[in-house]
């Protein structure tokens, strides 16, 4: 009885994650037993955050496709995903499936780690970090006086929209004069942050977004809530192992 119940369980945690058109997702590395190949293998913590409830959900899979995504994500979702820039996110946004109806929404996190990176070959990406540290400062005056999304969009406008401009201006000046090689750390940085330039700014639209998706990133080191590796060697789980928590306090971006 109580294995019949999980499904409807499951079910009614995704919807509750899913609800309210937008949720984080990020996807983490797992080695796993897998009898038969005498070696590990590697599937995926698929992680679906939702920072209004404060809830999260795993699934387990052998991927990191758009297929995987196809199958987590409830075809009745409409809104935001914010992630990074995997191209598996583009693709699934752009299936004939979803076309229309998802909107990916960049994070400020991983662009600031590509230039962090970069941080003691060239003074430019220095240049940038102090840039996203503002946009970072602003982030944290909004929760120290509880703004709410109205608050936040509007803050975000007046403050942070220019400096998110500045910063776009400045790459794009570095990527047409060739300033870095583009196999150099900031080189590579400025193309990851240019390939962004679509989803990075939608955090200054909605103020229900966040500025990165580091509460769903940092869930992933939740290990209460983490499948075992010797759990994943079982064929009836069917490589599928969601859990839902509730995430509170996360540390914010270093």
């Amino acid at each position: 009885m109580a294995a019949d119940a999980v499904p409807l369980v499951v079910k009614a945690m995704g919807e509750d994650v899913f609800s309210g058109g937008y949720v984080q997702i990020d996807e983490t590395p797992i080695e796993y037993l897998a009898p038969g190949h005498g070696k590990t293998k590697t599937g995926y913590l698929w992680v679906a955050h939702n920072p209004a409830l404060k809830a999260t959900l795993f699934h387990w899979r052998t991927g990191r496709a758009a297929s995987c995504l196809h199958e987590i994500i409830p075809e009745s979702f409409q809104g935001i995903i914010h992630c990074d820039g995997y191209s598996a996110y583009n693709a699934f946004a752009q299936s004939p499936q979803r076309k229309g109806t998802i909107r990916l929404a960049g994070c400020w996190a991983h662009v600031r780690r590509r230039f962090f990176e970069a941080r003691e070959y060239s003074p430019d990406a220095v240049w940038v970090l102090n840039r996203i540290r503002k946009l970072y400062s602003i982030e944290e005056q909004l929760r120290d006086s509880r703004a709410g999304p109205q608050e936040r969009q509007a803050a975000r406008q007046e403050q942070s929209r220019p400096i998110v401009e500045e910063i776009h201006a400045q790459l794009q000046h570095w990527h047409r004069s060739h300033t870095h090689l583009p196999k150099s750390l900031t080189g590579m940085a400025i193309s990851y942050a240019l390939g962004q330039c679509s989803t990075l700014p939608v955090f200054l639209e909605d103020g229900r977004v966040e500025i990165d998706n580091n509460r769903c990133y940092a869930a992933r080191g939740i290990n209460a809530v983490m499948p075992p590796p010797d759990l994943c060697r079982v064929h009836k789980l069917e490589a599928h192992f969601p859990r839902v928590c509730h995430c509170n306090h996360f540390p914010h971006a270093a």
